[in-house]
């Protein structure tokens, strides 16, 4: 018991560690989106959708664009004061990433030696320690998943009905924060049956979860007279999004996070590679990965992009096929393994058919059983060499903490940029009159969304849809480069003239979210590499005056 609690504290304090020096950060990418949904809850509790708002240039109903059950922006609307304070959103998130590492310790307890190393593995990961600074869904549900996960096992395996009833409300509250934790239906089913536990508590189990989950759907028939997924299709099976070239775009994306963006890449494949075996089937999968970038036409990649794509893109395949290898070679564990595979080609499917673009936020949720079944390879290859497995696994920890950290400070930079800018470019100096949004005559536009939006936005500033040719002779317009997805209407397009370009540039030589260098961590969209090593400049805004 004493050792359990020295390495559950020292879990936390990494955790700290990963969080507090970026409690500052900027509202970021759907943070805004959060927010806003927040505070309409706490003027209209009921009709958590109700307004309509503005979005990529066009305007829509809530209701039938956001692919989110709400009791996130619910939790999130108690700690919305009069002056929102990024600090304290920021702590709030914080506690999720605390809930996460504490059940994945106890969850790595069932199935591995090794609690401790995997448990650090994991918290160390780039797209965990990323994901635990954005006031967004993904940390929240994982978090809740891991937990109502951990508390099912015991339960069934302790024969703890009051472990098994917090299961069925965390499993349940998961549901009603991101859909992707309907999966937990299934995986528990298939635990059930792997296990030969009972089939029938575990239905007690998942009943109790849905009927939590329900309160959400009935309140969408009551109040808006229709399902709010169904609602949301359009935008989550977006037209072309079953298309072949898409799902491999969203494939391949995906794949490269897992190779790129879990555990640090030399260290993760290094292992796998220890024999002649392993490097042949390595080749097959390094020329799938060439096959993958052949077919998405990828020749505006620099040479540097292309092989950092194509080592991440191998190393996710191959990790993939390790998986369905453990199956096959593992007696002692092969339950274990099973289950775990399940787990982690369930949440891959998905998101590679369902979801509207690839992104490293969204395998946030295989990121556990990847991490597990990693650490029991390594365990088997040093089974009888303990200080060995120690080192090897802390220089892995390390060089996954360093990687994580380098890359989450370049995120914490790029999100600051917008913010910065709105702060000091002092924008109402290119007004004719020179006063401050909403005293002059004159308006400031912007077009852009993210944390640009939120941050326009709150200074007074406004927003300009693709269809709008209002903007009067005098007005200001401003454009950034990379949240800007639509184009302003053709008759205004001409009405206008450039004054300045603001560039502004990062220290950190890494980007996460940039066009020029085809990283796309929160979006496919952008790149298909969850970062990439580059000078480019973070940001440049241009400021035009409509001068007719």
């Amino acid at each position: 018991m004493k050792k359990t609690k020295i390495e559950l504290l020292l879990v936390v304090g990494v955790i700290l560690v990963t969080t507090l020096p970026f409690v500052n950060k900027a509202f970021h990418i759907d943070d805004g989106v959060f927010l806003d949904t927040a505070k309409e809850i706490r003027q209209h509790p009921l009709y958590p959708y109700s307004a309509f708002t503005k979005g990529y240039g066009v305007q829509f109903n809530r209701f039938e664009d956001m692919p989110h059950p709400p009791l996130f922006m619910y939790l999130l609307s108690i700690f919305l004061l009069n002056k929102i304070s990024e600090p304290l959103l920021h702590i709030f998130s914080f506690l999720f990433a605390i809930l996460a590492g504490v059940s994945a310790y106890f969850l790595a307890k069932r199935f591995t030696r090794q609690p401790l190393f995997t448990t650090l593995l994991f918290i160390s990961s780039p797209m965990f320690i990323i994901s635990s600074h954005n006031i967004m869904t993904d940390m929240p549900a994982l978090a809740l998943c891991l937990a109502s996960i951990t508390a099912f096992i015991y339960g069934m395996e302790k024969n703890d009905t009051k472990a098994l009833v917090l299961a069925s409300i965390l499993i349940g509250v998961a549901s009603l924060i991101r859909y992707i934790s309907l999966i937990l239906f299934p995986l528990l089913l298939v635990y059930s049956i792997l296990y030969r536990k009972s089939f029938l508590k575990t239905l007690w189990v998942l009943l109790g979860s849905f009927l939590i989950f329900s309160i959400w759907p009935i309140q969408n028939l009551l109040f808006y007279k229709k399902f709010l997924l169904f609602a949301s299709g359009d935008y989550v099976f977006s037209p072309g999004s079953f298309k072949m070239l898409s799902i491999l775009r969203r494939g391949t994306s995906d794949l490269a996070s897992i190779g790129g963006a879990t555990v640090f890449p030399i260290f993760l494949i290094g292992i796998y590679l220890r024999n002649l075996k392993g490097k042949i089937v390595y080749l097959f999968t390094a020329l799938g990965s060439i096959f993958a970038m052949f077919a998405l036409r990828i020749g505006n990649y620099a040479i540097g992009q292309k092989f950092l794509l194509f080592l991440f893109l191998s190393i996710g395949i191959f990790i993939t096929y390790k998986f369905f290898k453990r199956i096959i070679v593992s007696q002692s564990q092969k339950t274990d393994a099973v289950f775990l595979t399940f787990w982690y080609i369930i949440v891959l499917l998905l998101t590679i058919i369902a979801f509207p673009f690839g992104c490293a936020r969204y395998m946030l949720p295989l990121l556990f059983p990847l991490i597990i079944i990693f650490i029991n390879e390594v365990d088997e290859i040093f089974q009888n060499k303990q200080k060995v497995f120690c080192i090897v696994c802390g220089i892995g920890i390390s060089l996954t903490f360093i990687t994580g950290i380098v890359i989450a400070l370049s995120d914490y930079e790029y999100a600051g940029v917008y913010r910065k800018f709105v702060k000091e470019s002092r924008i109402t100096n290119y007004l004719p009159d020179g006063r401050q949004a909403g005293e002059s005559r004159f308006t400031t536009w912007f077009v852009g969304e993210w944390g640009f939006r939120y941050y326009m936005e709150r200074e007074g500033y406004s927003y300009l849809l693709s269809s709008d040719n209002s903007p009067k002779e005098g007005d200001i317009l401003v454009i950034p480069t990379i949240p800007c997805p639509w184009k302003i209407d053709s008759k205004l397009k001409v009405r206008i003239a450039l004054i300045k370009t603001e560039d502004y540039k990062g220290r950190i030589p890494i980007k996460v979210m940039n066009p020029e260098t085809h990283t796309g961590f929160y979006s496919s969209g952008f790149g298909l590499l969850p970062y990439s090593f580059s000078t480019e400049k973070l940001e440049s805004f241009n400021i035009y005056r409509v001068i007719k």
